[in-house]
């Protein structure tokens, strides 16, 4: 019930959309966590939730996406979390910053925890080059 509320009235794409508030962005971490436990946050969410990443936002509202996307990244199952690195894959390097790399880890060792209590995650290892000027 709760869930079809969510998406008729768009929360999501209220809270990450183009009217986007850091405030209400660091608030909504609960939204995300129940829409994750009823199985209910879907790549069409992760990619809204991603927009003002990817888009040309104020760096401290790119920090609280980021930060919210932390909070949450132990609850996620390991598709979304591969879905995520496919996003961050994708970022230039000029655009990756502490908080980034903060999530890039958070991802990282949630997925390694998943596999530590004995889940089965394929991890797809990829060669990145980083150069340093």
């Amino acid at each position: 019930m709760l869930n079809e509320k969510l998406q008729e009235y768009a929360i999501i794409e209220y809270i990450f959309g183009s009217n986007i508030h850091l405030e209400i962005v660091q608030r909504c971490t609960d939204i995300l966590t129940f829409m994750i436990h009823t199985r209910t946050l879907t790549n069409r969410e992760l990619n809204i939730v991603w927009s003002p990443i990817d888009g040309n936002q104020h760096r401290s509202i790119i920090h609280g996406v980021c930060q919210v996307l932390i909070d949450v990244s132990d609850s996620l199952s390991q598709d979304q979390r591969d879905y995520l690195f496919q996003k961050l894959m994708k970022m230039p390097m000029s655009f990756i910053e502490t908080q980034t790399y903060l999530l890039i880890r958070t991802l990282v060792q949630s997925t390694m925890a998943c596999v530590r209590v004995g889940g089965m995650v394929n991890i797809k290892i990829v060669k990145t080059n980083f150069t340093v000027y």
